[in-house]
């Protein structure tokens, strides 16, 4: 946790970058759609979604931290964490078996 915390000044001015060039809610309606977009867009251009970065997109967007962070915890495909070199994947549907 702690090195979610540690801001990346360079990856902070990416991510702020991202959600001026392509978020604007006209209302908390539409924020509330483009809470997946951005958070999909900051995965994509970290290869995961830190701590400081659910805050830029909640105040970007004018939504809480807790609707953030709800959505990348119910969401398996959010990683919270830095991933490692390797990434596996494992399948746990029933079509697997």
């Amino acid at each position: 946790m702690v090195q979610q915390l540690q801001v990346n000044e360079a990856d902070a001015a990416r991510v702020k970058a991202i959600l001026d060039a392509q978020y604007h809610p006209r209302d908390h309606e539409e924020a509330q759609e483009q809470i997946l977009g951005a958070l999909q867009d900051v995965q994509h251009l970290l290869g995961w979604v830190p701590l400081w970065a659910t805050r830029l997109v909640a105040d970007h967007l004018g939504v809480t931290e807790n609707r953030i962070y709800g959505l990348l915890t119910f969401y398996a495909d959010f990683r919270t964490e830095q991933p490692g070199n390797h990434i596996m994947l494992l399948c746990h549907g029933t079509a697997c078996f």
